[in-house]
This record gives C-alpha cells, sequence and structure tokens, in this order.
C-alpha cells in the first residue's frame, strides 16, 4: 500500500484528446502525410524511479532465503506514478529529437524540419505518427534505438475505434466491433435494427424515482451510451 508523500508524490499523465486525434490525422489527411501506429511495449518500466525510494520484497520465484528486500529502480506497473514516469520519460526523448509539445494539448507533439511537418499523438505506451514516410521511419528507428516497441503499421484501429485512413483521399473512423460487443452483452445480438427505438404516438412511461426498481443493466448502458 503506497501512502502519498512517502511512496509517490505527483501521479499525473497527461494523455492525448480523442479530439485531438481525430484533427491530427484530418490535417494528416489534408496534407497526403502518412499516419503509423507504434505501441511501446512493457512501458512502463523504461522510466527510472527518482523522486522517491521505494522497497519490494522479493518477487516470488526469486527469494535468495536472506529475508532482504529489493529497492526499486524502474518504474513498475501497480505503482501510482508508474503512468507519470514514463510520461516524462517519453517526453524527454521526443523534446531531444526535436518535438514540441502543443500548448493545449500535452498528448500532441509536432516538429518542422526541413520544410516538411510531423505530428505525434501519445495515449499512454500507443503513439500515432502523422508525417512522411521518411520522417516517420527516421522517428521509429530513433526511438527503437530507446525502447522496445512494435510498428504496427499504418493506423488501423486506435482507443476502440476502427480507422480507414488514406494519405489525400479518406479518413473515416467507426466504432462496429464495440457496438456489437455491447450489443451481445446486453442480450441484444439478435434483435430486429430499427431505425428508431421509439414508436410514433407510443405512450411513455412515467419516471421511475425509486432506485430500487430501477432496472440496473439499463442504468449502466447510460454513461456508454453518452461516452
Amino acid at each position: 500500500m503506497q501512502k502519498f508523500g512517502i511512496d509517490y508524490l505527483a501521479t499525473y499523465s497527461p494523455v492525448v484528446r480523442i479530439e485531438s486525434v481525430r484533427l491530427v490525422m484530418l490535417i494528416a489527411m489534408f496534407l497526403g502525410l502518412e499516419c503509423t501506429h507504434v505501441d511501446f511495449v512493457t512501458a512502463f518500466l523504461n522510466g527510472d524511479l527518482v523522486d522517491v525510494v521505494i522497497y519490494m520484497e522479493q518477487p516470488e520465484g526469486y527469494e535468495d532465503g536472506t529475508g532482504r528486500v529489493c529497492r526499486l529502480r524502474k518504474g513498475l506497473y501497480g505503482l501510482k506514478q508508474a503512468s507519470k514516469i514514463w510520461n516524462d520519460t517519453l517526453h524527454k526523448v521526443l523534446v531531444e529529437l526535436g518535438f514540441v509539445q502543443c500548448t493545449y494539448d500535452a498528448g500532441v507533439y509536432w516538429r518542422r524540419r526541413n520544410g516538411r511537418v510531423m505530428f505525434l499523438t501519445v495515449y499512454v505506451d500507443d503513439i500515432v505518427m502523422a508525417g512522411t514516410a521518411a520522417d516517420v521511419l527516421e522517428v521509429i528507428l530513433e526511438l527503437g534505438r530507446r525502447f522496445k516497441l512494435k510498428n504496427l503499421g499504418r493506423v488501423r484501429h486506435l482507443l476502440g475505434m476502427e480507422v480507414n485512413y488514406m494519405p489525400g483521399r479518406m479518413l473515416c473512423f467507426s466504432q462496429t466491433a464495440y457496438i456489437e460487443r455491447l450489443a451481445e452483452k446486453n442480450g441484444l445480438a439478435s434483435a430486429r435494427p430499427v431505425r428508431s427505438p421509439q414508436f410514433h404516438h407510443e405512450k411513455t412511461l412515467k419516471i421511475e424515482t425509486d432506485e430500487a426498481k430501477i432496472n440496473p443493466p439499463a442504468t449502466a448502458l447510460i454513461p456508454i451510451l453518452l461516452g
């Protein structure tokens, strides 16, 4: 159990807003830029733990029989500050590569070099790179020298969305798979599709004020549908 002020201090780690992702990819589409998806492998293990001193018991399978504890040197999944440590580490590297963090969205980076512009959107360990094919490859190679990552190619799936992207021609976001999973989870996979779930001249029910009578599954759906 971590305690604030002893085992951790700051924990906030910015992530790109979905509106910014759409805007960056729309700009990239109009400019005819490539949009490549990169995923960092075990991202949180790349950052150094420097702000506090934390000790942990020897993990199962690694005991040396002495009862001694281990001092954490790196960020670890489960630490409250793990996401911030990783974000700070990645930010430092991106700045070294010439990128500037956007003032209005800390999850967006950009750089202009030799008359060419390049954008990055960062959502924890997922990055979308928008730039010329040569610039994107250069940045991937530079990041690959510092971190273990996967080049997933042109963006096709991102943050629960399916993406259909063609430079200079098309950008389309959809959530077909997400909607199908949601329908199946709520017993609507075999339901007949209709233009509107409400019929004309339908008598509406009185608003239920007794929380005990409110349908729990319907209540759980409200925040999902509102996004």
